[in-house]
């Protein structure tokens, strides 16, 4: 399953994991694309207060959605960043 620049739109990021998760076949993997950096921060209090925009709380998220093993890549900049993650078997 890909996702590509979209999961900060999501207006329930966890519920959306979680469906991910759900939907997956045991083994199977997410692969999460979007902008994740500290730089983003500010922006936690603002206007986009309770998405996840650092790798941290995307982590949170994913693991308490039931994902295991996330692995992080920068793509592309300081910013663009793709987390892939896997359903336990």
């Amino acid at each position: 399953m890909v996702s590509t620049t979209s999961f900060d739109h999501w207006s329930d990021q966890q519920a959306g994991l979680t469906e991910c998760a759900r939907v997956l076949r045991p083994g199977g993997h997410l692969v999460l694309v979007d902008q994740f950096s500290r730089l983003l921060a500010p922006t936690l209090v603002t206007s986009r207060r309770g998405k996840a925009r650092t790798r941290r709380r995307a982590t949170r998220l994913l693991l308490r959605a039931g994902f295991c093993s996330p692995r992080w890549h920068r793509l592309y900049a300081v910013i663009i960043n793709a987390v892939t993650a896997a359903k336990p078997s």
